[in-house]
């Protein structure tokens, strides 16, 4: 054998040695990121199950939202009612719960609307919609003198938290014309 047979042989060693060392390192840290993604998976895996636990189905959603309609008494906005089911805890699942509380209020009979995003109860019958009681509302205080912002002033609606004594009389009397409100607001300041 010749020295340079064992030089060539003895520098594919340490090349061979280099390699495997740069291999070693590689695999190490191939190894840490698999544990990293085992470790995220199952953490994953476990919110995904607390979810579907957490997922209430669609007819406990619309019970729990005629609970709420009917402890307020009054017709509510969609969004203050996806507050309301928050609060007690009730999940309403998608992309935008909020608008599913509408969806899920506009396929139940038991509810209806009353004004832009307003619901009730069907039980209810007819009750002034809510843009209607604000330009009453308005209309009163600005007639009585007090502040546009005074609460007081505002009409009782209480009336319409009965399930079955609605008034469906004559509302003619209660119709307002924009026109009335702002023509009897000119010396209001605001």
């Amino acid at each position: 054998m010749s020295t340079r047979t064992i030089r060539d042989i003895t520098a594919l060693v340490n090349e061979t040695q280099v390699k495997l060392d740069k291999a070693k390192v590689e695999c190490e840290q191939l190894q840490a990121d698999l544990d990293s993604y085992q470790r995220t998976l199952e953490v994953l895996s476990e919110r995904l199950e607390d979810e579907d636990e957490m997922t209430v189905p669609a007819k406990q959603i619309r019970n729990e939202m005629l609970a709420i309609l009917r402890e307020a008494g009054e017709p509510m906005h969609y969004g203050d009612i996806y507050d309301q089911l928050v609060h007690r805890g009730i999940r309403v699942p998608g992309k935008d719960p909020r608008r599913n509380v509408g969806a899920h209020l506009s396929n139940d009979e038991r509810f209806q609307k009353h004004g832009s995003g307003y619901w009730g109860l069907a039980s209810w019958g007819e009750v002034p919609s809510v843009q209607k009681r604000n330009v009453v509302s308005l209309r009163d205080r600005v007639r009585d003198g007090s502040s546009p912002s005074s609460v007081e002033s505002m009409p009782d609606w209480s009336k319409y938290d009965s399930h079955s004594d609605v008034d469906n009389g004559d509302n003619s009397g209660d119709e307002v014309e924009f026109s009335d409100v702002t023509d009897s607001m000119s010396d209001v300041p605001f």
